[in-house]
């Protein structure tokens, strides 16, 4: 499972729009669009705490290749 695939679950999981999870972080909807697409991804730290904020836990964040994406650490 990639990171935008994770994020989207997560997101939809806690209720949010793309547009209300940009709103309640600062972004744009389009950067959390590009992120559920898997065409670009946050800095791990970043994905770490969006989805603690998303109610994920760190542990179910894990590195491994096939999370690695483009720029995507996870």
């Amino acid at each position: 499972m990639k990171f935008g695939d994770i994020l989207s679950q997560a997101r939809q999981e806690a209720g949010y729009s793309q547009d209300a999870l940009a709103d309640e972080l600062g972004l744009y909807q389009h950067t959390i669009s590009d992120w559920e697409l898997n065409k670009t991804s946050p800095p791990i730290e970043k994905a770490r705490r969006i989805l603690w904020f998303l109610g994920y836990e760190i542990e179910f964040v894990r590195v491994e290749d096939d999370f690695i994406n483009n720029n995507t650490i996870l």
